[in-house]
């Protein structure tokens, strides 16, 4: 089946991608977050291909980013309510800043301690840490699945969710600032 990968037939994308929309369905039907489903594929597909294929995984990354994370994106933009965010700016801005606490900081100081990037620039590992503080797909699957739990108030999701989608913005940006202020 591998060795037909690259032909019009296009097999092993069509049956890995049927894997995908069963194990999506499974997730879905135990109520489970679909990310979950998507992940097990993953899974699968790495035992199937234990040592990788790059025609096939550039076939993948060209499905998953022309498609299934826009459609993801559009999905999760769909549920936020702007006018909760405009009555809650406390939690929308006081997660931003809680998500700079828990996420750039701790990989900034790891980027200090590791012995492989203790070397670079502080500009540089300024970069890494924004990069690694954007955070939309883990709130919006953690959020899903507080709210289908009835831990969480849809409303306070949509602001989290949110404010998710502002760290996918502004950290690249914040690091291509850096960016330019480290070349100079």
């Amino acid at each position: 089946m591998v060795d037909r990968a690259s032909t019009t037939s296009q097999t092993v994308i069509r049956v890995v991608i049927m894997v995908l929309l069963a194990l999506v369905a499974v997730s879905a039907y135990f109520q489970l977050d679909s990310v979950l489903g998507a992940f097990a594929a993953g899974f699968i597909l790495r035992f199937v291909l234990p040592k990788g294929d790059a025609g096939l995984e550039n076939k993948f990354e060209a499905i998953g980013y022309g498609f299934f994370i826009p459609l993801f994106f559009v999905c999760s933009g769909a549920n936020i309510d702007p006018v909760t965010i405009v009555e809650k700016p406390g939690l929308f801005i006081g997660f931003i800043l809680l998500l700079m606490v828990v996420r750039f900081l701790p990989v900034l100081i790891s980027t200090n301690v590791s012995r492989d990037t203790r070397k670079l620039a502080f500009a540089q590992k300024v970069e890494i840490a924004f990069y690694s503080t954007t955070a939309l797909p883990l709130i919006v699957a953690v959020t899903n699945i507080a709210v289908n739990s009835g831990i969480m108030d849809p409303l306070d999701a949509s602001v989290l969710v949110a404010a998710g989608a502002v760290t996918v913005f502004i950290m690249p940006l914040l690091s291509l600032i850096c960016s330019k202020i480290g070349q100079k």
